[in-house]
């Protein structure tokens, strides 16, 4: 079973990875809003992840906190939005830049190398134990309660302005 270090470092590297190849299939290679791009679209994904973690509907999502072993998931999110965001590129990684969108071949060995390559800088960057804090907020439990009592809206844990 994975290390809670272990699982923030494949979280991470999942979410971070994902993001820039999202974005490069896209045609979002602006140099000049490149991170801020990578920063939107990393929030959008936090925020579904969020959601899922109060409905419960993403095994991965789920079971990726559990093996976290901190039951602040507020607390979880800021830390995950704060580690990920510092990781991502300011520009295109050459590994990508050099192929087109359609792509998928070359693209999935692009996604290889900037997944190795993330995966390197959160291990170093990552706690051998990233929750050893107290943090105030609301447990799991308390979350969901507080979600479900308002209607299981979806919500956004963070806000993008």
């Amino acid at each position: 079973m994975p290390t809670p270090r272990e699982t923030v470092v494949a979280f991470l590297t999942q979410a971070c990875c994902g993001t820039i190849v999202a974005l490069h299939r896209m045609g979002g290679m602006e140099v000049m809003l490149y991170k801020e791009q990578l920063v939107v679209m990393l929030t959008r994904y936090f925020n579904s992840c969020w959601n899922s973690l109060l409905s419960g509907d993403d095994p991965y999502v789920v079971e990726s906190f559990n093996m976290m072993k901190h039951d602040n998931p507020g607390c979880v999110m800021r830390y995950l939005f704060s580690v990920g965001t510092s990781v991502l590129p300011d520009e295109p990684p050459q590994e990508i830049a050099r192929y087109s969108p359609e792509d998928t071949d070359d693209l999935e060995a692009a996604r290889v190398t900037i997944s190795e390559t993330l995966q390197q800088l959160l291990a170093e960057r990552i706690a051998v134990d990233p929750f050893q804090h107290s943090c105030e907020g609301l447990s799991l439990s308390a979350e969901r309660t507080a979600w479900s009592e308002k209607g299981c809206p979806p919500q956004n844990f963070f806000e993008i302005s």
